[in-house]
């Protein structure tokens, strides 16, 4: 078996227990002499998923059969992914006390939501990059100053950003930023969950201090930000941490997720495939039950086929990532939704060029 795939194979064993790889495949690929431990390090590193792996293993009970510098090394890092989630939910509800007293009432958006709702099983399962955190639009100047009183500061010297959210804020002794978000979504795909529908389906906490998406609001943001926005669908790659999101929040909110009615969003926004795609994978790999009525087909086994040559070979992912570039979606995201046809054709050349002058560098 190719080192990487063999690699990622034996994560995707650790982290879902229903998935494709069953027990006894596990225990084999633990046992091949082709295993690189360094390599699976650094594998799960780059998919965020080396706590997750750990707790996997644990759960397994093949934690003791590893070699002493993995078992130290993974057992370390969710030690210290534990610590930092901790300390990550306390700076939330510092936040949240903070911009209760101003007045307004928070959403909790992915990451910060599955933290403070305990959606992980494990408190030190999920890797965070920061917290996002959604606001009325007309509350952002009482929002910005109100976690300014608490030693918050825009990053210096940030670029610009996206209209959906402000520019990130940070302070002195902070575990991550935060982001305060004026959109659920970044511009393009607004219209596949449009922030007007998240705060009138959401769900307030019994503390009454913030309020959560519905459950299949949470389902459609995790597709519509990896698949969609972050490119995963169109550059083949899984997300491992989306697909153990995926699997968190199924188990948490059970028949209140409304796949149906997801899809037939999906559909009209005209991203059904990268849905089906991405509930494919999640069940073949990760072992998610769908619906009886939700039918897959050769066209989601031939995706997931492909993103298999992506984890095998290098030139598979630099192809769909050039693919990627030069999509519409990437150019109007990059440069304003309205493209003309010359337009387009001209960022497309420029890209092209960018791209054959770094190969072309010694």
């Amino acid at each position: 078996m190719n080192p990487r795939l063999l690699s990622w194979r034996l994560i995707c064993a650790a982290l879902f227990e229903r998935g494709a790889v069953d027990r006894a495949e596990l225990e084999a690929l633990l046992r091949s002499s082709r295993l690189s431990w360094p390599h699976v390090v650094a594998v799960a590193g780059g998919y965020y998923v080396t706590p997750s792996l750990w707790l996997g293993l644990v759960a397994a009970r093949l934690d003791s059969g590893l070699p002493d510098d993995a078992r130290h090394y993974l057992q370390a890092l969710y030690e210290m992914n534990l610590r930092r989630n901790s300390a990550l939910l306390a700076q939330l509800d510092e936040a949240v006390d903070a911009l209760n007293g101003a007045g307004v009432a928070p959403l909790l958006l992915k990451g910060a939501a599955y933290l403070k709702l305990a959606i992980h099983r494990a408190a030190g399962a999920r890797v965070l990059a920061d917290l996002d955190i959604l606001i009325p639009l007309d509350s952002a100047d009482a929002a910005r100053r109100a976690l300014a009183r608490i030693g918050y500061d825009p990053v210096a010297g940030h670029p610009p950003r996206p209209k959906h959210h402000l520019v990130p804020l940070v302070r002195a002794g902070g575990v991550a930023a935060i982001e305060l978000h004026v959109a659920a979504v970044v511009g393009p795909v607004q219209h596949v969950l449009p922030t007007a529908d998240v705060w009138r389906q959401s769900v307030e906490h019994a503390s009454g201090r913030f309020s959560v998406s519905s459950p299949s609001h949470a389902v459609l943001h995790r597709f519509v930000h990896d698949q969609i926005v972050d490119r995963y669908d169109a550059q083949r790659t899984v997300s491992l941490r989306s697909l153990s999101d995926l699997l968190a929040l199924d188990r948490y909110y059970g028949s209140a997720v409304d796949w149906i009615a997801i899809r037939d969003r999906a559909n009209l926004a005209g991203y059904g495939p990268s849905f089906k795609n991405y509930l494919y994978v999640a069940s073949r790999l990760a072992g998610l039950n769908m619906p009886l009525s939700m039918a897959f087909g050769v066209r989601e086994a031939a995706h997931l086929r492909l993103c298999e040559s992506v984890v095998r070979w290098n030139a598979a992912r630099a192809a769909f990532g050039v693919l990627d570039a030069l999509s519409a979606f990437r150019i109007k995201k990059e440069y304003g939704e309205r493209q003309s046809f010359l337009s387009m054709s001209r960022h497309r050349a420029r890209i092209v060029t960018e791209i054959l002058r770094s190969k072309a560098a010694p």
